[in-house]
This record gives C-alpha cells, structure tokens and sequence, in this order.
C-alpha cells in the first residue's frame, strides 16, 4: 500500500529530511503581526527535531484515517496522491531523478481537505484534526486546512490550542484573505482585540496591494474591523 511505503521512506531519510524542512520553512518566513522573521527562524531551528518527529507521527496517522474515510471510487486518487508525494519527496529532499510531473496540486490538496471535511461533518474531531495536519505536512501554505485544524480544537472546547495554530500559521498564511478573516474572528472571540484589528489591517493592505478590494472578503474584513 502507498501509505506504508511513503512512511518507510520517511524513516529511512531522516537527516535529509530535516534538512529539507528547515530550508523550505525558512525560506517562507516573514515579519509577521506575532514575531519577527529572525525569532521564528530561531524557533524553527531549535525545534527542528521535534518538527521532524511530528511530521512523522502526522503522516502515518493522517494515512490511518484517510485511507479509513475515503469511498471505494476515491482509492485510485488518494494512490496517485500518494505516489506523486513520494517522488516529490525522493526529488526534492534526496535529488534523485525522477520520470514524469510530481508536483502535487491545488486539486490533489483539495481533494485531500473535502475528505477531512468529510470526517469533521461526522464529528469525529480528532480524526479529522490529524488528516488536516497531514495535508499541512504536505503544504504548509495551504491555509484552509490549517484552518480546519484550528475549528477542530474550537469544537473539541480546546481553545488556547486553536490559538496557537492561528499563530504559528499566520507567517505561512498571511496573503490568505479567508485565513485572515478566520483567525481575526476567533481572536476577538477570544477577547485580543489588538491582535484581531493589527491581523484585518494587515490582510486589507495586502488585498489592495493585489487588487483584491472587489472580493467579498475585502468587504467582509472591513467590516470587522469598523467593530474593533
């Protein structure tokens, strides 16, 4: 099954992978409402083996409930998923030269995130709390499944974890204007108005830096921010 392979080859190439992992973390880092460029790179650093040792428990149970959740028709894409995944992995961590395209898409991860949703509709939070972190495993960039995370702990009444995601996702997710707007509405939900109004700032400069000021999001985080 791809699901044992992909976590065998993890196992195998674990300094390579580290590596890998905090040259392609750091390369994303930016000043961010919470800490600057330089205290997360540092965090990164000293957190590194931990960061690896997650990775590695995510993947093998975000595998588990996949391969549990998805129907019979869905098999064969979750596989391709899978085996792209890997080639990715043997090109870009360990340089080897591999045939074909093995960049995972928007529709693979989509595609990966409606399943998750799947298992969250059903309620079962902690499952589909640990298919979310696979996906962020896969794409740290891919904000609605860091947001998945963090409704996840809000339903489960763990909200001082749902904060943390929002924060340590925002470096990663900050030109996401839904991000955005979701971790402004839970942070003033939970009272830090401040953080709520420096995060609607922030994501309407950059919309408009992009010519975003026609999307609902825009009039959405607009109006937040008028009731901060």
């Amino acid at each position: 099954m791809e699901s044992k392979k992909m976590v065998k080859i993890l196992e195998t190439n674990e300094r390579e992978f580290k590596q890998y992992l905090l040259e392609t973390l750091s390369a994303s880092l930016k000043d961010s409402p919470l800490k600057s460029k330089e205290s997360q790179l540092d965090e990164l650093k000293k957190g590194i083996d931990v960061l690896y040792q997650k990775f590695q428990e995510d993947v093998q149970e975000g595998l588990l409930f996949f391969y549990e959740t998805i129907k019979e028709e869905e098999l064969k894409q979750l596989d391709a998923i899978m085996r792209k995944y890997a080639l990715t992995f043997r090109s870009k961590v360990l340089h080897e030269k591999v045939k074909g395209d093995v960049e995972l898409t928007n529709d693979d991860f989509r595609f990966l995130a409606n399943i998750a949703k799947r298992k969250f509709a059903d309620r079962h939070f902690v499952e589909a709390n640990a298919m979310f972190r696979f996906i962020t495993d896969l794409n740290p960039f891919y904000s609605p499944a860091w947001i998945g995370i963090a409704l996840c702990f809000q339903e489960q009444g763990e909200m001082e974890n749902a904060d943390k995601i929002y924060e340590m996702a925002m470096p990663l997710c900050s030109d996401s204007p839904l991000f955005c707007l979701c971790a402004a509405n839970h942070f003033l939900s939970r009272n830090r108005k401040d953080l709520a109004k420096e995060i609607c700032q922030t994501a309407l400069q950059e919309m408009e830096l992009y010519h975003q000021k026609d999307s609902s999001e825009y009039r959405e985080i607009s109006e937040l921010l008028k009731k901060l």
